[in-house]
């Protein structure tokens, strides 16, 4: 492993930021061990996983602020930026999430069938044991975790509002603080603490450079026309609307192709 020059052997499953902050998980004498900016930790049974094949990456976010589990004689722990938490029967290394400014969260068992999340030092739960199943803390200030009911019914609980996870939508393919959402038939937009809707159809288009922007194409019941939300202001009814390249935005200024009735 390289890092600007520090050249560092028998390193695996590395990550990094664009700073310059690193971590690799390497084996020496049979034990496992975990190099964080050249700090050394350990040493361990297993790291992110029961085995080599399993384990992945320690988590790194901007800025430096780390996150991995480890076993120790079977019981699982976690490193959250040096406070350690456990031990577990067992932790969802692959739920793990650390933002920039600490915030954490991840997935565990107390017991073989009842599953909970923690974020950021509250737990929720238990849960039914439905397998590896995602959380995450995103930059934002957004928290999510997927869950499952006792029907087998996946869920996702976005900001402490729970959700049918096939019923939900998101920009960027993960939850933030802008979705979709569908409910008694109905499609909503919640940004933030701002629930818009109801509608029988919406497309997100996009979020400006300041990520204060919400541009979104939308049906309501009062037209069979398109209309167009763009940070705030509404246009329409088009027959159609349609972007180039896949954007609204080109610089800072929407661009789109519509085509209406005279």
């Amino acid at each position: 492993f390289n890092s600007r020059g520090r050249v560092f052997k028998n390193a695996g499953n590395s990550s990094s930021d664009s700073l310059g902050n690193f971590a690799f998980v390497y084996n020496e004498k049979g034990r496992v061990f975990v190099n964080i900016n050249g700090k050394r930790f350990g040493p361990y049974d297993a790291v992110n996983g029961k085995s080599a094949t399993e384990a992945h990456p320690v988590k790194i976010s901007q800025g430096g602020k780390f996150a991995f589990t480890y076993t120790i004689k079977g019981k699982d722990y976690i490193n959250l930026n040096g406070k350690i938490e456990g031990p577990f029967p067992a932790i969802d290394h692959q739920s793990v999430s650390i933002a920039s400014d600490g915030r954490y969260s991840y997935g565990y068992l107390q017991n073989k069938s009842n599953r909970y999340v923690n974020i950021n030092g509250k737990k929720f739960g238990p849960f039914p044991n439905s397998g590896s199943l995602p959380t995450g803390v995103q930059e934002d200030g957004t928290f999510f975790y997927e869950l499952t009911d006792k029907d087998g019914n996946y869920l996702i609980n976005i900001n402490d509002k729970v959700l049918k996870l096939e019923n939900a939508e998101f920009l960027s393919g993960e939850p933030g603080r802008i979705f979709t959402f569908k409910e008694n038939g109905n499609w909503f937009v919640s940004d933030s603490d701002t629930v818009r809707g109801p509608y029988i159809e919406i497309q997100l288009l996009n979020i400006d450079k300041t990520g204060k922007g919400l541009s979104y194409k939308f049906r309501d019941s009062l037209s069979y026309g398109w209309y167009l939300y763009d940070r705030g202001d509404v246009s329409g009814p088009y027959n159609s609307i349609d972007l180039f390249g896949d954007t609204l935005f080109h610089g800072d200024i929407p661009v789109f192709k519509y085509s209406k009735e005279d």
